[in-house]
């Protein structure tokens, strides 16, 4: 059974906005790595198919 608090390690779905556009962005997975009564803190790491050689 999902739950519906996250927990440390777990992986969500976040909008995140782009730095170089403010108010823009999408939805991303990020990782939680803790959690503070409603507060959650979480790392987003790009991902990309775009070959950036």
């Amino acid at each position: 059974m999902t739950s519906s608090r996250p927990e440390a390690g777990d992986i969500w779905l976040a909008y995140v906005e782009f730095s170089d556009h403010p108010g823009v962005g999408k939805v991303r997975p990020v990782v939680i790595l803790d959690v503070f009564d409603d507060t959650c803190v979480a790392v987003a790491a790009k991902v990309t198919s775009k070959d950036l050689r």
